[in-house]
């Protein structure tokens, strides 16, 4: 009975999760989040985060980074924390802030990848095919590789709308992602 009542429920969430992915981001959300992503950022250099994260991290999906950021900070103890943070500056659900940085980021790198992507999918999806990389590094390089053709794939239908809005707002998020 208990599975019954939660279904409805599951799929109004759901419904509701979708329809705040479908909404383009705007200058206003992203100014939000990037005066959020400042105060993460005080807060993570007074703690040992970051060194922590360095630790217990094997490799990050680029489209995806403030998502693991938030399951990192679960796994490690410092959610609660950075939960106080995030909504201390206007979100009142932190994973709803991961949910738009990944958003922002993933139209970032859209916006710095020149052209059509799909020859640099293929030039990647050739390599791991190819004999070319020696079999001693072979699979350290077909890991970076497919983490690379998963965040291009994944670029490539970042929506028109949101990289406008990055474009936008493309010197505030070049302070903060250090380009």
């Amino acid at each position: 009975m208990r599975h019954c009542l939660n279904a409805p429920l599951s799929l109004l969430l759901l419904l509701f999760c979708a329809s705040l992915q479908a909404a383009p981001l705007s200058d206003a959300d992203i100014r939000q989040w990037a005066n959020t992503y400042q105060a993460v950022m005080a807060w993570a250099n007074k703690t040992s985060i970051q060194q922590d994260f360095a630790a217990g991290q094997k490799s990050i999906q680029q489209n995806d980074i403030f998502g693991q950021m938030m399951m990192q900070a679960k796994a490690q103890g410092y959610y609660q924390e950075l939960a106080g943070v995030v909504k201390s500056n206007g979100y009142s659900d932190p994973q709803q802030w991961a949910v738009v940085g990944d958003r922002i980021f993933k139209a970032f790198l859209a916006n710095h990848t020149e052209g059509d992507m799909e020859p640099q999918i293929r030039q990647l999806e050739a390599m791991l095919d190819s004999n070319a990389i020696p079999p001693e590094q072979k699979a350290a390089m077909e890991a970076i590789l497919q983490q690379s053709l998963a965040t291009l794939k994944s670029i490539a239908d970042t929506p028109a709308e949101d990289k406008a809005a990055v474009q936008r707002n493309e010197a505030v998020l070049q302070s903060l992602f250090g380009m």
